[in-house]
């Protein structure tokens, strides 16, 4: 049993998607991981305030088959706040 099965079982789904914002960013790489593991494709949304809270957006890319990424202040993506875009993908 891993950390992230107190959540939910971790297995293969197919298609999922991580999201992360700032300095929660770091806390999906493991989730991503396990997942990507167990043959699921995996999709990492990332957003930000400013584009130096993306700081471990390459940590992500390693675990991730596609990631998005959005800074508010306009330097990476569109400036959306990712937790309450529809549009966003």
């Amino acid at each position: 049993m891993t950390h992230t099965d107190k959540m939910f079982p971790v297995r293969f789904y197919g298609i999922v998607v991580c999201l992360g914002v700032a300095r929660g960013i770091w806390d999906i790489a493991p989730l991503a991981k396990e997942l990507k593991d167990a043959g699921n494709r995996v999709i990492s949304i990332l957003g930000a305030n400013i584009e130096a809270d993306l700081l471990w957006e390459q940590a992500i890319r390693l675990v991730s088959d596609e990631v998005i990424v959005s800074a508010l202040d306009g330097s990476r993506g569109d400036p959306v706040h990712v937790g309450l875009s529809p549009n966003l993908y």
